[in-house]
């Protein structure tokens, strides 16, 4: 049997939540809506987001276009992300940015967004795989939560 190796198994996930994104599409009823854009490159989302009565993030999806890359991230995000209070968010987001950077080589909590510490050595595509995460943090603190 073949041993699939760490690019392999890299490239095939992030091909196959590229191919069939999870959470891709309008939800009925968010509380607010936020957009994100890359300007280097023109990758943009928007998602979509409904808070319960105690601020935690009850529903989340996502539309918009880009590299594989940022259609995956934003697709595990929004997996990840269901039923977690902003400061668990908070929390996994911190964790990504480590993995992202090179300074956690494995976070238990993040699960399959693991894949993406190969990024530390394309800086260039870190923007991409953030660009989710980022436009959530900020489309939050700006907006979201005031509409409870």
């Amino acid at each position: 049997m073949k041993q699939i190796c760490y690019s392999e198994l890299y490239q095939k996930t992030i091909l196959a939540y590229n191919k069939s994104p999870k959470n891709f599409g309008k939800i009925v009823g968010p509380c607010c809506e936020i957009h994100g854009q890359n300007q280097m490159c023109g990758d943009y989302l928007s998602l979509h987001l409904v808070f319960d009565d105690e601020k935690t993030l009850d529903n989340i999806s996502f539309e918009g276009e880009g590299c594989a890359i940022l259609m995956a991230s934003a697709s595990m995000m929004t997996e990840l992300l269901k039923g977690k209070s902003m400061v668990e968010i908070g929390g996994l987001l911190t964790e990504f940015r480590k993995i992202l950077n090179g300074e956690l080589e494995y976070s238990q909590i993040l699960g399959e967004l693991n894949i993406f510490s190969g990024l530390a050595q394309f800086q260039s595509r870190i923007k991409c795989a953030l660009l989710a995460w980022d436009t959530l943090m900020e489309g939050v603190r700006e907006q979201c939560l005031k509409c409870q």
